[in-house]
C-alpha cells in the first residue's frame, strides 16, 4: 500500500511540474555538434580537418565541425570580447594559455574529465604537464603540439670548423666561440638570432633562472620582474645582451631584424651555420635545404658556459574546453581531445606540423622512428632532453606575454644597434620596461 501511495505522489509531482512549465531535461536527439576553433591552416589545418572526419566516422554520438578562427591572438581577442556563442573547443598558443588560466569563466579544466574517466596522462611529456597544469598538478588544457627552442645547424660546416655540436654548443658563450671558428673558415655570418622572446626566456629557464616573482608566475600573476634585482637573473641577462654586442662587433651575426625567410635563405646557402628557431620549423627548413646538407637541431642552450642545463620548457599549442554550461557538448569535446592525442594522431600531427610528438608512446612508435631515421635523426636529442626535464621546469607564466615578447625584440635590437650603451645599462632599461608592463597589466585588472 505504501508503494502505491509513493507512486501516486510521484505522478502528481510530475503532472504539477509540467503544469508549471518545468520539464525534465531532455536528452539531445541525434548527434551532438562539437564546434572547434583552430589556429592551424595549410597542411596542418587540412590534417586536423581530416582527423575530425575520422573521429566522426568512428562513432555516432558527435559530429565535430572545425573552422579556422585566425591567429592565436585573434582567438584570444574574440573570446575576451564575445558574450554570445563560443566554440566548444578553442586553440591557444602556450603563451596565451597563461592569460586564459586567469579567465576562469572561459574554460573548464580538463582535469574534471581526466578524473571522471580515470584517463591516463602519464605518457605526456613531463615539461608539457608542468606547462599545462596548475601549481597543484591539475591539468587545465590538452597539449596538441610539442615544440622546444634551440637552433638548426649545418653539421657539415661545423665539422669543417672543428666544432662538435654535442659538446661545443651548449651555451651562448660557447656558440660565440664556435662562430669564431666558423668565421675563420669563411662562413659569412655564422649565427642568426631570431626575434622571438623564446631565445632569451627558454635559455634562462634551461639555466634554472626565474625572471618574475610568484614562482615564475605559477603561484599567481607576477607583480614584478627579477631582471633588475641583484642576483643570477640580472647577471645572466647582462651576459645575454653582452653576447649580442660581442657577436655584432666581431661580425659573427646576421644583422638583427633580418626576416625569418631571409635568414633561412642564408642558412640554405651556407652563409649562416647556426640558426635560432623552434623545432616546429623543421618541415619548412628541411624542404628549403632540399638535400643540400643534413638538417640538424640542438635544444635551447644555457646562457653561461659551464652552467647546468636543468631542462627544456616547451610550447606548441593546446586545446581548451570552452565553458558553455553544456555538459553533453563538453563530454563530446573531451572525447575528441582524447582522440587527437592517441599515438596515431600524435604522430600524424607531429609529422605534418614539424612539432615533436606530445607523448613518449607516440615518439616510440615505429612510424615516428622511421620518420626520424629518414629525415630528422637529431629529433631524438630533443626527445631525450624532454624526457630528462623535471616537471618543475617551465617558462614563466606571463599574462602580459605580448608586451614581454615585444620588449625582448626591442632590447635585442638595442643591444645590436646601440654601441654607446653597456650591457648593464640595457639590462636595467629592459627590467624597468618589463616591470612597467606588469604594473600596467595589474592596473588593467581593476
Amino acid at each position: 500500500m505504501k508503494k502505491l501511495i509513493a507512486l501516486f505522489l510521484a505522478a502528481l509531482m510530475a503532472i504539477s511540474l509540467v503544469a508549471c512549465g518545468e520539464k525534465e531535461p531532455e536528452e539531445p536527439q541525434g548527434p551532438i555538434t562539437i564546434t572547434v576553433w583552430t589556429c592551424n591552416s595549410g597542411d596542418t589545418g587540412e590534417w586536423l580537418t581530416q582527423a575530425a572526419a575520422r573521429f566522426n566516422e568512428s562513432q555516432d554520438k558527435y559530429i565535430v565541425e572545425q573552422s579556422y578562427a585566425g591567429s592565436y591572438s585573434e582567438v584570444l581577442t574574440k573570446l575576451s570580447a564575445t558574450t554570445g556563442e563560443w566554440p566548444d573547443i578553442f586553440h591557444s598558443d602556450t603563451e596565451s594559455a597563461y592569460t586564459y588560466y586567469l579567465m576562469k569563466d572561459k574554460y573548464v579544466p580538463i582535469q574534471k574529465y581526466i578524473d571522471e574517466d580515470k584517463h591516463d596522462m602519464s605518457a605526456i611529456m613531463g615539461n608539457l604537464a608542468s606547462t599545462y597544469s596548475d601549481a597543484e598538478g591539475n591539468w587545465q588544457c590538452m597539449p596538441l603540439g610539442n615544440t622546444v627552442t634551440g637552433f638548426f645547424y649545418n653539421p657539415e660546416l661545423l665539422a669543417q670548423a672543428g666544432v662538435n655540436p654535442d659538446t661545443d654548443l651548449n651555451s651562448y658563450e660557447e656558440i660565440t666561440e664556435a662562430c669564431r671558428k666558423l668565421k675563420a673558415i669563411g662562413v659569412e655570418s655564422p649565427f642568426y638570432l631570431h626575434t622571438s622572446s623564446g631565445f632569451y626566456s627558454f635559455p634562462m629557464t634551461a639555466q634554472g633562472i626565474q625572471y618574475v616573482d610568484n614562482n615564475n608566475g605559477k603561484d599567481g600573476a607576477p607583480t614584478k620582474s627579477l631582471i633588475g634585482e641583484p642576483g643570477e637573473c640580472r647577471e645572466a641577462t647582462i651576459d645575454f645582451f653582452q653576447n649580442i654586442k660581442t657577436m655584432k662587433a666581431e661580425g659573427l651575426m646576421v644583422p638583427f631584424g633580418t626576416t625569418t625567410g631571409d635568414g633561412r635563405a642564408l642558412f640554405v646557402e651556407g652563409k649562416c651555420a647556426i640558426m635560432c628557431a623552434f623545432i616546429s620549423g623543421f618541415n619548412t627548413v628541411y624542404n628549403a635545404v632540399d638535400g643540400k646538407f643534413p638538417v640538424a637541431f640542438h635544444t635551447a642552450p644555457t646562457i653561461n658556459k659551464g652552467a647546468k642545463n636543468v631542462g627544456q620548457c616547451t610550447g606548441g599549442g593546446c586545446l581548451f574546453l570552452a565553458n558553455n554550461n553544456n555538459p553533453a557538448k563538453e563530454r563530446g569535446a573531451w572525447e575528441f581531445m582524447k582522440f587527437l592525442t592517441n599515438d596515431e594522431n600524435t604522430v600524424g600531427y607531429a609529422k605534418v606540423s614539424g612539432y615533436l610528438p606530445i607523448s613518449s608512446t607516440g615518439a616510440a612508435t615505429e612510424e615516428y622512428k622511421e620518420f626520424m631515421a629518414t629525415k630528422f635523426p637529431t629529433a631524438q636529442q630533443s626527445l631525450d632532453a624532454q624526457a630528462a626535464t623535471p616537471a618543475t621546469t617551465y617558462n614563466a607564466w606571463l599574462p602580459m606575454f605580448n608586451d614581454f615578447h615585444a620588449l625582448c625584440k626591442q632590447y635585442y635590437g638595442v643591444a645590436y644597434d646601440n654601441d654607446a650603451l653597456s650591457a648593464e645599462e640595457i639590462t636595467d632599461q629592459f627590467a624597468k620596461a618589463v616591470d612597467e608592463a606588469i604594473e600596467m597589466w595589474q592596473l588593467s585588472q581593476g
